[in-house]
C-alpha cells in the first residue's frame, strides 16, 4: 500500500518502528501489564516476537491488536535524534518510509507521521509482514520500483533483502539483529548521528 505525501529528488528510505518511532519500550510495557511478565527490550534478541516473549502466533496476533487500539499506541516516542537528523536530510533529499505494519494502522501511522514529521515523507509504504489482511511485499521491492538507493532499518533480515538487491543498507544496532553476518553493502550503525553522517558520505 502506498499512501503519497509530498516528492523531492534524492532518495532514502527509512523504517518505522526502531528507526523513526520507538516502538519495543512500550510494546513491552504492554506485555508485561497484560501478562504479568517482566521482559526487557534486551530480551527481544529476535524479531520473531511470539518466539521472543514466549508465546504462541495467535495469541501474540492478539495481543498486537489490542496493543494498536492502546493508548500506549497512539503516543508512541520517536527514537533519540530522529526528528533533527531527518528535518537535516530532508532538505536536500528525496525521503520514504517502508514499513512492515499491517495496513490496517495505516491512517495511525500516517497521523503520528505528520505529528512528527510534517510534509517530510513522499511516500509511505506497507509491506503488511505483521498481521494484516492485504498482500505483502518486500521492502526491496519497493526500494526498486521508487528508486530509493539506501534503507535505513533495524531488522537484519530486511536490510540483507534490500542489499541482495544492491540496495545500500544502514542497520541501527539492537538486540535483535545480533545473530547473522552482514552482507557487504549493510553497515551497522550506532546512533543517528553516525547514520546521518553514513548518509552524507553516501549521498555525496
Amino acid at each position: 500500500m502506498e499512501i503519497a505525501i509530498n516528492g523531492k529528488n534524492r532518495k532514502i528510505a527509512f523504517d518505522i518502528d526502531g528507526i523513526l518511532i520507538n516502538f519495543h519500550n512500550p510494546l513491552v510495557i504492554f506485555y508485561n501489564k497484560k501478562h504479568g511478565t517482566s521482559f526487557k527490550v534486551e530480551d527481544i534478541t529476535t524479531y520473531d516476537f511470539p518466539t521472543a516473549f514466549q508465546t504462541t502466533e495467535e495469541q501474540f496476533r492478539r495481543d498486537m491488536n489490542e496493543f494498536y487500539s492502546s493508548p500506549l499506541f497512539r503516543s508512541l516516542p520517536l527514537i533519540k535524534g530522529a526528528r533533527r537528523a531527518v528535518r537535516q536530510l530532508s532538505q536536500n533529499n528525496f525521503l520514504g518510509v517502508i514499513t512492515s505494519r499491517p495496513d490496517f494502522i495505516y491512517e495511525e501511522t500516517l497521523i503520528s507521521l505528520r505529528k512528527h514529521f510534517p510534509e517530510t515523507f513522499s511516500g509511505v509504504y506497507f509491506t503488511n509482514h505483521y498481521g494484516g489482511n492485504g498482500p505483502r511485499k518486500n521492502k526491496s521491492d519497493f526500494c526498486l520500483e521508487h528508486g530509493y538507493e539506501v534503507i535505513v532499518e533495524d531488522v537484519l533480515e530486511y536490510a540483507s533483502e534490500c542489499a541482495d538487491k544492491g540496495i545500500n543498507a544502514l542497520l541501527l544496532d539492537k538486540p535483535w539483529n545480533q545473530n547473522g553476518s552482514l552482507h557487504p553493502r549493510v553497515q551497522r550503525v550506532f546512533s543517528w548521528a553516525e547514520i546521518l553522517e553514513h548518509l552524507k558520505q553516501k549521498l555525496k
